[in-house]
């Protein structure tokens, strides 16, 4: 059993990078694809001007600036763009548990973006999935969009094993991996794995109930 569980912890941590990755591509083609329409709707709209100026060089903007410009504009994609941000920011710099939260929230709850909204509470969800399971479960159903989906599996599947909720856990697995299957996609394995050894790691618990 402790073996089982440590090769699934090799997994997981030879995979990270790989998933950070995915999850880094998925927020990039969200945000780069709304940051082009909207700057072709309102391309001479202040606003997107101005939230263009602050990012046009690639590089981090000032986290203070950021925030001014995200509540000086809110209810805009940029104001949603400029929180991401923000997020990660705080998440990289680490002991800003409550602003990363502040930030996310304040995108899942109202942002009218499907797209980012989603993202949001992945991340958020993601973020306090060990500090507080239950809120996290909560979170996972407001993501809506397709390519998060299998993550959304995999995510609900570890927070209700978290809740000691096994039976569920082991249906969101099953779900997880039937729809992989019907979908067909090359670029699945890696959730394949990672699932794989969830279930596995359902079973033997359940064994021990």
């Amino acid at each position: 059993m402790h073996g089982m569980i440590q090769k699934s912890l090799e997994i997981c941590q030879r995979h990270a990078t790989q998933i950070y990755q995915a999850i880094s591509i998925i927020t990039l083609s969200i945000i780069l694809s709304y940051c082009y329409q909207s700057y072709q709707k309102a391309q001479h709209s202040s606003i997107a001007d101005s939230f263009f100026e602050l990012t046009r060089k690639g590089n981090q903007p000032d986290h203070d600036a950021l925030n001014q410009f995200a509540k000086k504009h809110e209810g805009t994609i940029f104001s949603d763009i400029c929180r991401l941000k923000l997020a990660s920011y705080y998440h990289q710099h680490g002991n800003h548990y409550e602003l990363v939260k502040e930030n996310l929230e304040k995108i899942v709850n109202t942002s009218s973006r499907s797209n980012l909204r989603s993202l949001a509470a992945y991340r958020l969800a993601n973020y306090i999935k060990h500090t507080e399971p239950s809120k996290a479960l909560i979170l996972s159903e407001k993501i809506e969009i397709k390519s998060l989906r299998h993550l959304r599996g995999l995510l609900r599947s570890e927070l209700y094993r978290k809740e000691n909720d096994l039976a569920k856990a082991l249906l969101e697995i099953n779900s997880l991996l039937s729809d992989i299957e019907m979908d067909n996609e090359s670029d699945s394995q890696l959730i394949i794995e990672l699932a794989t050894q969830e279930k596995r790691q359902i079973i033997n618990e359940q064994k021990k109930t």
